[in-house]
């Protein structure tokens, strides 16, 4: 026997309340559950006399939580926010720069507090802004810096990481064009040794080209961008003594000199600029 369709909405009904008591006690159990690691984070951090939590205390993802400072008058948008940014970079350390999240920190160099997810690697990088609003801090290699080095790092990752959301946008849809230009002249190379005359390559060789160029070209524009905001905040002088302790900090390998010379501008050439606009911007006042 069929059941009628009273009988049929009063059972979606009754499926559709209890669904939403579900999700609805889920949700304060996750509330629950950020307060709690929040208490338990600055618990931890008053015994401990702030000392950092070491990388056997957050094997687990979760266990990451435990750095948040998690506030009760935050709303669960915003509790979720920290979660899920918390979680993007731990990947970011573990998958991309194949190293462990030590903890997260408060740099006190400038005006104001800067928050930092910190790690250790024996790498070229110094600092990086992450695509999810925070930056990753390599202890190893900063720790061997003056304080104006260390400021510099960060003031460039700050450019970095406070640039227009339209502008990060649009340099990381480039991002992508330009890793698919640089797999469509692999493939044109393939083809070519395959034996795929010049004639038939030269459509895809040229827009994979130019989709590569058109990503380093943006992306030599936001590095030095990065820069000149560290020559506003710091001066040409103290600019080029941290650029030049950053240089002759170690030896670097043949891929971050390749890098380097394709996608940084030398300082040089950034001081030049800065005077230049400076120079144009006092004309215009006067």
């Amino acid at each position: 026997m069929c059941p009628s369709n009273t009988d049929a909405n009063t059972t979606v009904g009754a499926r559709t309340t209890v669904r939403a008591a579900s999700v609805a006690d889920f949700a304060k159990a996750g509330v629950a559950d950020i307060v709690s690691f929040g208490q338990q984070s600055r618990a931890h951090l008053l015994h401990t006399g702030n000392k950092r939590y070491p990388w056997n205390d957050i094997e687990r993802p979760s266990k990451i939580f435990n750095y948040l400072t998690i506030n009760t008058d935050m709303g669960l948008l915003e509790k979720l926010k920290l979660r899920i940014q918390a979680l993007l970079t731990w990947l970011f350390i573990r998958v991309l720069k194949r190293s462990k999240l030590e903890g997260t920190e408060e740099l006190t160099l400038l005006n104001e507090p800067v928050k930092i997810y910190t790690f250790r690697k024996s790498s070229d990088i110094y600092a990086q802004a992450t695509p999810f609003g925070t930056i990753i801090w390599n202890k190893t290699r900063t720790e061997e810096l003056s304080t104006e080095g260390q400021r510099f790092v960060l003031h460039h990752e700050l450019s970095h990481k406070n640039r227009n959301g339209i502008y990060k946008g649009l340099l990381y849809g480039m991002a992508v064009s330009g890793a698919g230009g640089i797999v469509i002249l692999m493939y044109s190379g393939i083809f070519f040794l395959l034996g795929s005359s010049f004639a038939e390559l030269a459509e895809p060789v040229t827009t994979g080209f130019l989709m590569t160029v058109a990503f380093a070209a943006l992306f030599r524009i936001e590095e030095t961008w990065a820069d000149y905001d560290a020559v506003c905040e710091l001066g040409e002088e103290k600019f080029k003594s941290a650029y030049d302790e950053i240089g002759s900090d170690h030896e670097p390998t043949m891929r971050s000199r390749i890098i380097r010379k394709l996608f940084y501008t030398h300082p040089d050439r950034t001081v030049r600029l800065y005077q230049f606009l400076q120079e144009k911007e006092s004309i215009s006042v006067t």
